[in-house]
Parts: C-alpha cells; sequence; structure tokens
C-alpha cells in the first residue's frame, strides 16, 4: 500500500487537480476501485464522487494519483431542471453568476434563464446540452467554481 508522502510526490506530475478532503492515494498494479473502498471502509459510489477525473471507473492505471474521502460525504445535490426550487437552485444561481453566465435574479427558481444558463454552461464544458444538472454537471461546476 502506497504511503501519503509517496502520493504527494506524484501528485506532481499525476496532473490530479481537484481538491482532496482525505488521503492521496497513488494506484498500485492490480488495484481495483472496489478492492481500494473496500480496503478503506467508504462506499464505492463515495471513492467514485470524489474523483471526478477518472472518466471509466473500471479503467485506473498504476501511477494515477486518487482520493480517498476521509471526512464525512457532502449532501448529495439533487438533480434540478425547470421547475425546481429551493437553496440549491439558488446555489447553482450564484455559482452560474460567479462564472460570469447569466441566470437572472438569484431567486431560487429555475425558469428559463436559468435553464439558458445552464445549456451556456454545460455546451462551454463539453457537457450534453439538456439543461439538466445532474451529477456531471454538478461535478464541472464544483470543479470550476470550487
Amino acid at each position: 500500500m502506497a504511503d501519503e508522502n509517496d502520493a504527494q510526490e506524484k501528485d506532481q506530475t499525476s496532473g490530479y487537480r481537484h481538491p482532496c478532503n482525505g488521503i492521496r492515494y497513488v494506484i498500485q498494479p492490480g488495484d481495483t476501485l472496489y478492492a481500494i473502498a473496500k480496503r478503506y471502509g467508504i462506499s464505492l459510489n463515495r471513492l467514485i464522487a470524489a474523483n471526478p477525473q477518472i472518466a471509466d471507473p473500471n479503467v485506473i492505471y498504476p501511477g494515477e494519483v486518487i482520493c480517498i474521502p476521509t471526512s464525512p460525504a457532502p449532501p448529495t445535490p439533487p438533480t434540478l431542471s425547470i421547475g425546481s426550487r429551493g437553496v440549491w437552485v439558488e446555489r447553482l444561481q450564484r455559482m452560474l453568476t460567479s462564472l460570469g453566465y447569466r441566470p437572472g435574479p438569484i431567486d431560487g427558481i429555475f425558469g428559463p434563464r436559468t435553464q439558458q444558463a445552464v445549456l451556456a454552461f454545460q455546451g462551454d464544458h463539453g457537457l450534453v446540452q439538456d439543461g439538466i444538472v445532474g451529477p456531471k454537471t454538478w461535478a464541472a461546476l464544483f470543479e470550476v467554481a470550487g
């Protein structure tokens, strides 16, 4: 098992750019995400969610640096679309505004202007332009907006 220092050294050349609220781990030959999750006592879904840089969870490479989350899991944002309301819509509108998109007033209502801002963001970041804010759009927003 790699230690944290090894992971930090390799991190400088691996391209890992996502914040890690936990331990950075260097993938070893024969590792799978399932085995790593089991070894660290976390769910596979939580491990995958902590590593949005992994395009296909079934394909990982020795030397790749991943994050093993150790802090409590943050709340999972809901899927949002036209008609959604509430604090998550407000957060979305604030994030879009901070990135230069124009979702209209920050009022917690996912209306046509928020949808247009989402569509523009999705297009600019190579995502499917469906106007729905699901896991991939949230991941991209959190990566870009922090």
